[in-house]
């Protein structure tokens, strides 16, 4: 976690590229909600700590992604699934499209990055200690 936040706080203070410039597309179905996104090669990205298990769906290009458990290089297709509470860093080494889908019956777009997202390790730790 450490190494991934010393990481996010350098990209920081780089310049940053409009969220405009990667084509986000949102699809619902029947209590899912699934974020497909474009990513242009070069790119060096973070996410969200997501709050509970998802699914990942690369379906197009080539990135290398490292998270606090260790790294690994993904070529498209590849489906998986992620753990709570975990961060990503990827490199975009091919155009790619990601999807990440998510349980949930909301359909606000804000709403749902507000509830199923931490915007940091911190955000854990004191929601942990509220509890």
């Amino acid at each position: 976690r450490e190494q991934l936040e010393i990481i996010e706080e350098a990209m920081s203070k780089c310049v940053q590229i409009p969220m405009e410039n990667y084509p986000l597309r949102h699809h619902f179905a029947n209590g899912m909600y699934a974020r497909e996104i474009f990513m242009p090669t070069g790119t060096l990205i973070t996410g969200r700590i997501k709050k509970d298990d998802y699914l990942s769906v690369i379906s197009q290009g080539e990135v290398y992604e490292a998270t606090e458990h260790g790294a690994q290089h993904i070529k498209a297709p590849y489906t998986f699934s992620c753990g709570a509470n975990s961060k990503r860093l990827v490199y975009v080494l091919q155009d790619c499209v990601w999807t990440t889908i998510h349980k949930t019956d909301e359909t606000d777009i804000d709403t749902i990055v507000e509830k199923l997202t931490h915007p940091s390790y911190e955000n854990i730790i004191d929601e942990e200690v509220s509890l």
